[in-house]
């Protein structure tokens, strides 16, 4: 073949082997970008996997009834929450926080649960990382009160025969062991406790001046309400304490609180810290400390359980007798010492203290070693308290002897 001929065909299939492998590199190049075109599409417009919960995305919202609550109410919550919360917790007072029990919902403390006085509520919510988060809004504020309620027109009963009142005519020697003035000694190893720790309250005092805030001038007459006796007449005289001035009264956490002669009623109510792993103790008795351990207080409770034995607290007191009583672990509030003069059932018990006296209140294991609330509410005949308190003897503080 002509050497032309040769180079001329040389180049004609340079040329076509050139488009032959352009066409497959475009070709291939066109999968390429189809398919990088393709995962592209598929990462964009693919569904996204749900984020793990944080704290962010979870919430609580907790709401209360009434900022103002009458004792012998409820206090309700609706409790709201989003997320993954597992569960909600609660601080009263900046005690330590406790398990609410619930997510979502309603819950309510019973009535009584809470003493009267002011509580700052705070709410938490833990979330699926473990994280704490606050619940909206961030504390809430409560006022619990105690109503008295009136009772102008009772429904009739006999006029009992009052209880004489001692006479001011000179009496024979008390023999020892009784509750006149004259043979016992005050135990001043205990904080006497006085007048109110209420922010506010026209009886702010702290632990002396009874002689001043509790004058006949400024006590009022009136009916008692039913956790009383329903017709009672008296004086309703209060001695209310928190945490703050209790820790600062005693570091010993004793206190004595004076109960006047013609004492119809005696009301005592304690609410504590929470804890999960103790039980908390008290003993109680009149005129001299009570003895009680707390291994006794716990293994030896001597609370009454029928209502006519209840009533009866107080004149059993008068007479030496001690009560002891505890709550077991995760309680918040001592068993109420009450009693008195009592209208109910077909033989009202009719009681009132022949002479006054010093009763001495023991706590012996509390968490945080002091009470959150501690009330003594007293029911005093209003004639025998003013014969009283004309002759009393008063010492440095202002308190009687």
């Amino acid at each position: 073949m002509p050497i032309g001929y040769r180079i001329l065909l040389n180049i004609t299939m340079t040329l076509i082997t050139a488009m032959l492998f352009s066409n497959c590199t475009g070709q291939l190049k066109s999968k390429i970008d189809e398919s990088a075109s393709g995962q592209k599409t598929q990462e964009n417009t693919g569904t996204n996997t749900p984020a793990a919960d944080t704290p962010n995305s979870s919430s609580c919202a907790v709401s209360v009834s009434a900022t103002s609550v009458n004792q012998l109410e409820p206090i309700s919550l609706n409790v709201l929450s989003a997320g993954n919360i597992s569960k909600i917790e609660f601080s009263v007072n900046n005690a330590a926080y406790s398990d609410l029990g619930l997510t979502r919902g309603s819950y309510s403390w019973p009535a009584g649960y809470f003493p009267t006085g002011n509580y700052v509520l705070r709410f938490r919510a833990l979330t699926a990382t473990s994280s704490f988060i606050n619940c909206t809004p961030t504390t809430q504020t409560v006022n619990v009160y105690h109503l008295s309620i009136s009772n102008p027109t009772p429904n009739p009963q006999p006029t009992p025969s009052p209880t004489p009142s001692p006479s001011p005519a000179p009496q024979p020697s008390p023999s020892p062991g009784n509750n006149s003035s004259s043979n016992y000694t005050i135990d001043r190893s205990y904080v006497a406790l006085t007048g109110y720790t209420a922010n506010g309250s026209a009886f702010d005092a702290g632990f002396k001046n009874f002689k001043t805030i509790y004058h006949p001038d400024n006590m009022t007459l009136m009916d008692v309400a039913a956790d009383f006796a329903p017709g009672v007449k008296c004086y309703n005289m209060q001695v209310r304490h928190h945490a703050t001035s209790l820790r600062a009264a005693s570091s010993t956490q004793k206190y004595r609180i004076y109960v006047p002669p013609g004492t119809k009623y005696f009301d005592m109510m304690t609410l504590t810290y929470w804890d999960q792993t103790t039980k908390q103790a008290l003993a109680i008795k009149m005129n001299s400390a009570p003895q009680a351990t707390y291994s006794e207080a716990l293994n030896s409770p001597n609370l009454p359980g029928d209502s006519m034995q209840m009533s009866r607290i107080l004149e059993n007191m008068f007479n030496g007798q001690e009560y002891r009583s505890y709550i077991t672990e995760g309680g918040n509030a001592l068993p109420r010492i009450s009693g008195g003069t009592t209208y109910g059932g077909a033989t009202p018990y009719l009681y009132q203290t022949p002479r006054g006296g010093w009763i001495y209140v023991n706590q012996v294991k509390l968490i945080g070693d002091v009470a959150m609330n501690l009330e003594i509410r007293l029911c005093v005949d209003p004639t025998t308290y003013k014969n009283w308190y004309n002759s009393a003897q008063w010492d440095s503080d202002g308190n009687p002897l």
